[in-house]
């Protein structure tokens, strides 16, 4: 197994992957999400993860890509109370089932911690849904702690 920065040759594998997480979190909670129709993603979508301060890394078995992670950097915030900080944000961590549980997420929150301290952040910070259980015992595992929660209520 091994990780690297994924690059425009990854767009079909990034596309591959994230299909069946699509399915899985409009399935869960479809009020906020919803399976893109095809392509699951642009190219000109998938173009603009890259930068100075964003990018993918993806995980590779037998040449085969496996998993991925979509990270940015965000702050320092301009609130008054809040201390100035710049966090390595991940929206998108994913493993394909069947590769699962053999230290890939695991890999892949590892090289975005190295990531986060090489730019100067003082943290990886992401966001979970509550009823994705698999995932915060995840996290836990890895030393996360939930730090906020995000509640909603319908308007309409």
């Amino acid at each position: 197994m091994g990780i690297r920065a994924a690059g425009p040759e990854n767009y079909e594998d990034y596309c591959r992957l994230l299909h069946p997480f699509d399915q899985h979190f409009a399935l869960q909670d479809p009020a906020f999400f919803r399976v893109p129709e095809n392509p699951v993603r642009t190219k000109e979508f998938y173009q603009s993860l890259f930068g100075p301060e964003r990018g993918v890394f993806m995980a590779f078995v037998d040449g085969r890509a496996v998993g991925l992670l979509n990270y940015w950097v965000e702050g320092p915030a301009d609130y008054p109370s809040l201390v100035p900080r710049r966090v390595l944000f991940i929206p998108i961590l994913t493993v394909e089932q069947d590769h699962r549980r053999r230290g890939i997420g695991t890999a892949l929150m590892a090289e975005a911690r190295r990531m986060a301290e090489s730019m100067g952040c003082v943290a990886t910070e992401f966001c979970v849904q509550e009823y994705n259980k698999e995932a915060l015992e995840f996290y836990a595992a890895l030393g996360y702690r939930t730090r906020e929660r995000i509640l909603t209520m319908a308007v309409i």
